[in-house]
């Protein structure tokens, strides 16, 4: 999957785009750790001579996981690469903004009539 998805973005992007796929799951420690259900790889992939070397013939999907699993495997490897200073610049102004609708909301009459008498003029 992890191949398929770089060649696909590579296809439908400019070829100047610099990217990276980090595949976060399903690797063989998170097959061991939360246990999936096993399926049997697919003979007829050409891939799967070098797949069942390496790995033997029963393979796991992803979504077998649950999604809070998944979830958090995605929300770790975000936090190893998150600009700390900027992600709490973007909550303090989302803060912000949520102070403000909370405010119009606790006043939502005084603005209609606000905005009523602007209409009038």
């Amino acid at each position: 999957m992890t191949r398929d998805i770089e060649d696909r973005i590579r296809l439908f992007s400019h070829h100047t785009m610099h990217f990276t796929v980090r595949r976060l799951a399903l690797n063989m420690d998170q097959i061991e750790q939360y246990d999936p259900p096993p399926n049997p790889a697919k003979e007829t992939d050409a891939r799967y001579a070098n797949y069942a070397a390496q790995y033997g013939d029963s393979s796991w999907e992803l979504d077998a996981l649950e999604p809070q699993v998944l979830s958090a495997l995605v929300e770790a490897e975000v936090e190893t690469i998150i600009d700390e200073v900027a992600w709490r610049d973007v909550m303090d102004e989302e803060q912000r903004a949520r102070d403000t609708l909370q405010q119009i909301a606790d006043r939502y009459d005084d603005v209609v009539e606000f905005l009523s008498a602007e209409d009038a003029s």
